[in-house]
């Protein structure tokens, strides 16, 4: 698949609590993104590159993965197949991509290496990059050179430049050879221990009694710039977005999920989730 073509399978998942990116695999017929980016919700709505609405289903989460499965409705046998790269693929310096929706704004594609095919945090590797990440990247896919996904985009240091992170495809590919014949009309949780499917609301896994993650609170905001001598350039709101999101994180330990940005003349509103 050409490199042009990536935006045919990269879709905007968005709903009443912000934004992400999500991707689509042909052969599951099933769009993958973060469960941080879908967290909460059953239902949410994603756009392709032309603004094209469908709705989608969260037909899977595994929050100990950070990866939730979407069924849409749709008609999307058209699309480019996306392959999903073998495990231990990446190393030092080898170019990367980075696709998505970033603040909620079109679609875009970033170049950048690995600065370290397993990098180890919270007790898990994931994939570090210099490539630009911000937040609405999270769920979108990382490609090698072959346009093979290597990983799922998660997250940034706020407090560093060129410092993303991505699931290693490794754990994608684990929780796809569990799905079996995944049932499409039930919200289902993984458990992240004995891998259990869980459609019901639990506190603990009725299998192996492991205590599945609390639902987190989420909070809608929303901010004006203004500046009366001159229009706001993207630098500038990125900049201040960059620097609310680390307050955000820094002062009140909050998760920034995606800050769409509606424009009105010399005036910017930024939404932060």
């Amino acid at each position: 698949m050409e490199q042009n073509n990536i935006y045919k399978t990269v879709f905007k998942v968005t709903h009443s609590g912000g934004s992400g990116s999500c991707f689509y695999l042909k052969a599951y017929d099933l769009f993958v993104t973060n469960y941080h980016v879908t967290e909460g919700f059953r239902t949410v709505a994603i756009h392709d590159n032309e603004r094209n609405p469908y709705l989608a289903k969260v037909v899977l989460a595994n929050p100990a993965m950070d990866i939730a499965l979407l069924a849409a409705e749709g008609d999307f046998s058209s699309l480019p197949d996306i392959s999903l790269a073998e495990d231990d693929t990446l190393t030092i310096g080898r170019k990367v991509y980075v696709a998505g929706y970033p603040y909620g704004m079109p679609f875009t594609i970033t170049e950048g290496s690995v600065s370290s095919p397993k990098q180890l945090m919270d007790g898990k590797y994931y994939i570090q990059t210099d490539a630009a990440v911000n937040p609405g990247n999270s769920g979108g896919p990382i490609l090698d050179e072959d346009n093979r996904v290597v990983g799922v985009t998660v997250s940034k240091f706020t407090q560093a430049d060129n410092m993303g992170f991505g699931i290693r495809v490794e754990t994608l590919h684990a929780l796809l050879d569990t799905i079996g014949d995944l049932d499409r009309t039930v919200f289902q949780v993984q458990c992240g221990s004995c891998e259990e499917l869980i459609a019901e609301e639990e506190e603990y896994c009725p299998s192996c009694g492991d205590k599945l993650p609390e639902g987190k609170k989420s909070y809608a905001l929303s901010f004006i710039l203004e500046d009366k001598t001159r229009t706001l350039d993207e630098k500038a709101i990125e900049r201040a977005m960059q620097n609310l999101t680390a307050q955000f994180e820094r002062q009140c330990g909050a998760h920034v999920r995606a800050c769409p940005v509606v424009r009105d003349k010399n005036r910017s509103r930024l939404p932060v989730f």
